[in-house]
């Protein structure tokens, strides 16, 4: 498929569809080539964010790591008291927690 093409995003889609099957305790959001995975529980996204980068692996698309990274929502009144608990690991990388992001 030629790139910029018009079914380009659509049949991009159609192939990562069923990303969500390999971990289908998170809430996702797709668009074209950007996903965006969200879990209330951080203990459950260390656990199974493994099986994401498997079905990747297995279906031949490689992630960026330096495009990949965490942002932790929560009220302005709230403390993180410990960080560690929410640092996340991709690839033996350890993802970069930002401030904010925009979502497309």
């Amino acid at each position: 498929m030629p790139q910029g093409s018009v079914l380009g995003p659509i049949l991009f889609l159609i192939y990562i569809n069923d990303l969500i099957n390999s971990a289908p305790m998170f809430n996702y959001i797709l668009f074209a080539d950007d996903t965006n995975i969200f879990s209330k529980d951080p203990q459950l996204l260390k656990e199974n964010l493994k099986h994401i980068e498997e079905w990747c692996l297995a279906n031949k698309l490689v992630l960026n790591y330096t495009k990949t990274f965490q942002v932790i929502f929560k009220s302005p009144n709230k403390k993180i008291a410990n960080l560690d608990n929410y640092e996340l690991e991709l690839g033996n990388q350890k993802l970069e927690i930002k401030q904010c992001t925009k979502l497309l």
